[in-house]
Formats: C-alpha cells, sequence, structure tokens
C-alpha cells in the first residue's frame, strides 16, 4: 500500500495538473474499498440474522 503512495507521490511532483485527478483516483479506490468491505459486513450479519429469525 505504501509503495502505492510512494509512486503517486512520484507521479505528482513529475506531473503536478495531475495530482488532484491521481488524489481523486485515490480516495474512490479507498472509499470503494471501504464500502465493499462495509457491505459484506452488514450483508454477513444480515444474513445470519434472517438465518436466526
Amino acid at each position: 500500500m505504501s509503495c502505492w503512495v510512494v509512486k503517486l507521490n512520484w507521479l505528482s511532483q513529475k506531473l503536478p495538473h495531475v495530482h488532484r485527478v491521481l488524489l481523486i483516483f485515490l480516495v474512490l479506490v479507498l472509499l470503494g474499498d471501504l464500502v465493499q468491505s462495509l457491505w459484506l459486513c452488514f450483508g454477513w450479519t444480515g444474513s445470519v440474522a434472517s438465518t436466526l429469525n
């Protein structure tokens, strides 16, 4: 993970105008990861609750 951050920092220094795009992309990836993990967690607990009911 830190390797990607280093690469993004290097790219942003070489290409300042795409820094915002890279930052937005990184945020979207992290948000997608968080949403997926939350969805899996709630989906799993939901299936357990429906099984108990």
